[in-house]
């Protein structure tokens, strides 16, 4: 009796062992949920930023931050006993805007569909640069700028 007992107690526990080695390995191959929706647009010109109907003049801005390493399919370094989806959805970027007043901040997430999407504004953003809006470290990170030979270069372009 105790061993028929010990015998389907292993079963079982090997079944749940099973279980979950499946159930991490569908999750690695599944997006993480979307907190919320998708709306609006943010466009980004030389003299202003467009968020929906909202516009913020550059010279009325005094900082702009760009978080942007966040994209649709990155995978998510999570613990291994963690058995939630391990892509991303790609909208944990942010640009946030502090106003040259000093009472506004905006903060704006956004979605990006592929890898570092955001140098596609690189004009943009070097502009904001030479107007005193991003720090230089930042604009360097932003256009995932690393190699100190090629920073030499892009200095050398954008003076």
């Amino acid at each position: 009796m105790l061993s028929y007992f010990s015998a389907e107690l292993g079963i079982i526990a090997c079944l749940l062992i099973l279980i979950g080695i499946i159930t991490k390995i569908v999750g690695q191959f599944r997006y993480e949920k979307l907190k919320g929706f998708i709306r609006g647009t943010i466009e980004l010109h030389n003299e202003k930023i467009i968020v929906n109907e909202n516009e913020y003049l550059i010279e009325e801005i005094k900082k702009i931050e760009v978080y942007g390493g966040d994209y649709k399919g990155k995978w998510i370094s999570k613990h291994k006993t963690d058995f939630g989806n391990a892509l991303s959805n790609g909208v944990e970027n942010a640009i946030k805007i502090v106003m040259e007043n000093e009472k506004e901040t905006v903060i704006i997430n956004f979605l990006q569909t592929e890898k570092r999407e955001i140098k596609k504004a690189e004009k943009q953003l070097i502009n904001y640069h030479k107007m005193g809006k991003i720090h230089w470290l930042k604009l360097i990170e932003i256009l995932d700028i690393n190699d100190y030979d090629e920073i030499q270069k892009f200095k050398s372009t954008i003076r």
